[in-house]
């Protein structure tokens, strides 16, 4: 079984609704994928600076869709997810990666010293070439499903 880093951006594709129809495929596939984690077809890994940042946004939905709609779904997630812990040596190894943004740098180094990483599912272009495997949302669903 897959063991997948979900970046931010990857949640936020699967909880939101972007306007631009060009998201719709990636709303479609990211959903897809947290649903294919949901019923234990690969192990979902998460950081708690994903975990910050999505509860973020989140939150500003709930004068739309009411606090235990928004509770549901961080208990869900809390709940389905494994967790990469943070630590400094996390971001001070950053600071010497071939990926430039820090944060993510941070977050690919907790993931990895958590245990066995397959991949990263991710839209931001940087991680290429920088880390063994990168999958969009629909790549990594594909990648599951052989």
């Amino acid at each position: 079984m897959k063991r997948l880093l979900f970046d931010t951006n990857i949640l936020l594709d699967a909880f939101f609704r972007w306007r631009e129809p060009a998201f719709e495929k990636e709303h479609k596939a990211a959903v897809a994928l947290l649903d294919a984690v949901s019923q234990g077809k690969a192990i979902g890994l998460i950081t708690p600076a994903t975990m910050a940042t999505v509860v973020h946004y989140l939150q500003r939905l709930e004068t739309t869709i009411g606090a235990e709609q928004v509770a549901r779904v961080v208990e869900r997630l809390v709940e389905m997810m494994e967790w990469a812990p943070m630590l400094p040596e996390h971001f001070l190894g950053a600071l010497r990666s071939p990926i430039k943004d820090i944060e993510d740098a941070a977050q690919y180094l907790a993931a990895k010293s958590a245990g066995r990483l397959d991949g990263i599912v991710s839209r931001d272009k940087h991680f290429k070439g920088k880390v063994p495997q990168v999958y969009t949302a629909a790549q990594a669903l594909r990648s599951i499903k052989k």
